[in-house]
């Protein structure tokens, strides 16, 4: 059995102004997510494929910045 985690990488709404968060900002969150796991011993790092401009892993890239 493996352990792991998913992210989806949606863009969050920033719950002071309403506006969703930057794509790198988030990107560098889920990195930072990844290093996490895998320094706690995780067998797996997932992320869903997307092809929305709601997310920060795209395909294809979405036209940034909005």
């Amino acid at each position: 059995m493996e352990l792991g985690i998913l992210s989806l990488s949606d863009l969050q709404t920033d719950p002071a102004t309403g506006r969703l968060r930057d794509p790198a900002h988030r990107t560098r969150e889920i990195v930072s997510y990844a290093i996490a796991a895998d320094q706690a011993g995780l067998d797996v790092f997932g992320l869903g494929e997307h092809h929305s401009p709601d997310f920060s892993v795209a395909t294809p890239p979405s036209p940034w910045p909005r």
